[in-house]
Parts: C-alpha cells; sequence; structure tokens
C-alpha cells in the first residue's frame, strides 16, 4: 500500500513540473510579448475549515516587485527575481532561476476574493483567502418538464 502512495505522489508531483512548464510556453507565446518568462516559482495550495492558502517560494525577491491579482477563481503572482552581479568572478554552473516570472494559479474552491491578504517573509508570498458557503456558477440540477400537448 506505501509503494502505491508514493507511485501517486510521485505522478503528482510530475503533473505540477509538466503543469509549470506549459505555464512558462504560455507565457512565450502571449499577446504580451514584452513580458518574457524566466522561470515559474514552486508554490504549495491548501485549505483550512476557514480559507484557502498559497505560499509561494520567492526567495531573492523583492516585495515591491511583485504583483498580485485575483479574478474569480483565478490568481495571477508576476514579478521579477534579480541576481548578483559578480564582476569579477567566472561561473562553473547556474542552477538558480532568476528573471521575470508569471504564474497562475487556479483555485477549485469557493473563495472571496475581495478580502484576500498577502504577506512575504523570508523569500514566502503567502497569500490567504476566507472560503465562502456558496458561489456563483455551482454547479446543480434543473429539472427538466415534459411538454404537454394542447
Amino acid at each position: 500500500m506505501r509503494k502505491a502512495f508514493t507511485s501517486v505522489l510521485e505522478l503528482m508531483r510530475l503533473q505540477s513540473e509538466m503543469n509549470r512548464i506549459f505555464e512558462m510556453l504560455e507565457g512565450l507565446q502571449s499577446e504580451d510579448s514584452t513580458f518574457e518568462i524566466e522561470y515559474a516559482p514552486l508554490y504549495d495550495a491548501f485549505e483550512t475549515p476557514e480559507s484557502v492558502i498559497i505560499e509561494i517560494d520567492l526567495p531573492g525577491c523583492e516585495p515591491d516587485s511583485l504583483r498580485l491579482i485575483a479574478s474569480g477563481s483565478h490568481i495571477l503572482v508576476e514579478g521579477l527575481r534579480n541576481s548578483k552581479k559578480r564582476k569579477s568572478s567566472r561561473y562553473h554552473l547556474l542552477e538558480r532561476s532568476r528573471g521575470k516570472f508569471k504564474r497562475t494559479i487556479e483555485i477549485d474552491a469557493a473563495i472571496n476574493t475581495h478580502k484576500g491578504s498577502a504577506t512575504f517573509a523570508k523569500g514566502v508570498l503567502r497569500i490567504e483567502f476566507p472560503k465562502v458557503k456558496d458561489r456563483r456558477g455551482t454547479p446543480h440540477s434543473i429539472e427538466i418538464l415534459k411538454e404537454t400537448k394542447k
């Protein structure tokens, strides 16, 4: 049972990585050609009984370089992660991502985007939205009536 659980977690991690790649490719083909996507930061999204929380790893970012927009079930986070220029150094390897980023996160829960809050501390952007009981567009069944002949 434990091996199957580990396999499912590995598939979920792979799906998350593929989603990041596709987001980066979408950014390259967007109409806003002036915004070049360099990388997509990792994030966790989870919910408590009262709220939905997103935590995004953004080490090296300054809060002033970040922009956050919430619309419906979509949360857009974009910004810039600068790198320090080392003039008299010769690099052997550069693995850390830097540059512009843009990430759209879809939340599949009823949230109030107007009452969201965000804090940035120790390289982590934490976004929190209170949950609501119901939202527009909630699926519900509709009774189909038979037409009566006159």
